[in-house]
């Protein structure tokens, strides 16, 4: 009898370490919002008139870098976590991979990493996220991938990765956006929009 009770407390034992070290540290690093939830519209150029030294009109044509927000959520739980330590995830890169959905084709489109330098503090809550921007679309990589002329809709698989400060753990997250490239109109007496 005495053999089944410390053979049953020792299952017993071993199953709870085993629960507990399962939950001990659970990273969660997620993606909440990106562009708001909306399709993203790129400007392939943008057109405005400005005045030259004389005060002589003339056209200037700018290919502008795109900007997109990102809304990110570290949760950080589990059981046996020390109290003492604010969690914090200090994300370092965005990696963009676009795909073609419908539009024309454009010739193959190499992934972008780009750097992304945010701190996020955990929430055990999930209910704060920290909203930061990344340049999507970069000037250049719009310049040496598409054709003015063309009209583009693609897929953005976004993925932001970097470390969780006290345990150095890495750490990942991924979302999609819709991503419309094309020469969208401009107002000429407003550079930028």
């Amino acid at each position: 009898m005495r053999r089944i009770a410390l053979g049953s407390f020792a299952v017993l034992a071993g199953l709870t370490l085993v629960f507990f070290a399962g939950c001990t540290h659970e990273n969660a690093l997620r993606v909440v919002s990106l562009n708001d939830g909306n399709p993203f519209f790129s400007d392939l150029m943008d057109y405005g008139i400005v005045n030259d030294e004389e005060g002589d009109p003339y056209t200037v044509e700018i290919v502008p870098d795109d900007v997109c927000e990102i809304g990110l959520q570290y949760v950080e739980v589990g059981i046996g976590l020390p109290t003492w330590t604010p969690y914090q995830a200090n994300i370092e890169q965005v990696q963009v991979t676009l795909s073609w959905i419908a539009g024309d084709e454009p010739d193959e489109l190499p992934p972008l990493i780009l750097p992304l330098k945010m701190s996020i503090m955990a929430d055990r809550t999930g209910e704060s996220p920290v909203i930061g921007t990344f340049n999507i679309l970069p000037a250049w990589y719009k310049e040496n991938y598409f054709d003015v002329d063309g009209v583009y809709v693609l897929k953005a698989a976004v993925k932001v990765s970097g470390t969780d400060q006290t345990s150095g753990a890495k750490l990942e997250a991924t979302s999609e956006v819709q991503v419309s490239v094309s020469d969208y109109w401009d107002d000429p007496n407003s550079i930028g929009n």
